[in-house]
């Protein structure tokens, strides 16, 4: 889970935040093993992106963005489907309608209604969960009041936040659920220097976490060929229903 320390408006955290940003000097040091250099990404994944929060379009539209420079930093394109919430609603998305693949992920950004069935520490911004009857993770979840109450800190913008709390669930999917590392965006906590360079662009995947991710993406794409191939049945989500 994507977690942050606690804001405090008091003089001490003024302090830590100046701190914080003193200590984001050195992390320069490890954002020297993040990938920039890769152009042009060849592989994709498909995102079935669920916006139950009701976020802004405008908003929403800038997280993706976010979300699609730091993936395609380490290699790898991501293509948007805009879903339908529940049955009711008409579709988004035609391509939402076909069956969901192996190569594909669905990521819900939801209230804190919906958040508040999950038992998750108040600070979480999110989680991600393997499919049921997959042996792929494909399910990742965001808590957009959390994205709130963290904008209301100053130290980054909604947009920005969004964005990197949608990659790093979806890097879980694609890296293991209980893979955290001690330092950049699959960092469990995120300090006020972690979100300043969040700012400035610079919290992305290493090298060792961008070729894993290729990999898997490379894997998974393979599968979803061979499925095609055989004709048998793509991995089925619901629409809108969180995990019990």
């Amino acid at each position: 889970m994507t977690r942050t320390y606690p804001i405090l408006w008091t003089r001490q955290w003024r302090l830590g935040i100046l701190t914080g940003l003193f200590l984001a000097s050195g992390r320069l040091a490890f954002c020297r093993d993040t990938v920039r250099e890769i152009a042009e990404p060849s592989l994709t994944i498909t995102v079935w992106l669920y916006n139950h929060a009701q976020v802004p379009e405008s908003t929403l539209v800038k997280a993706e963005r976010v979300t699609g420079r730091i993936f395609g930093e380490a290699g790898v394109k991501v293509e948007w489907l805009h879903c339908r919430r529940s049955a009711a609603e008409p579709p988004v998305d035609h391509g939402c309608n076909r069956p969901f693949g192996p190569a594909d992920i669905a990521l819900r950004v939801v209230p804190r209604s919906m958040a508040t069935r999950f038992d998750s520490r108040q600070e979480s911004l999110g989680f991600a969960t393997p499919s049921v009857g997959s042996g792929r993770g494909a399910d990742a979840w965001v808590f957009y009041h959390r994205v709130e109450e963290l904008d209301q800190s100053g130290l980054a913008p909604q947009d920005v936040t969004l964005g990197h709390a949608m990659a790093h669930e979806i890097g879980h999917l694609l890296l293991g659920a209980n893979r955290h590392y001690p330092q950049g965006i699959m960092s469990p906590d995120w300090s006020p220097a972690d979100l300043k360079l969040a700012t400035w662009g610079m919290l992305l995947f290493t090298r060792e976490q961008a070729e894993r991710i290729r990999a898997e993406v490379v894997a998974r794409r393979a599968d979803s060929a061979s499925t095609t191939a055989s004709g048998q049945p793509a991995v089925q989500i619901s629409e809108g229903k969180p995990p019990k």
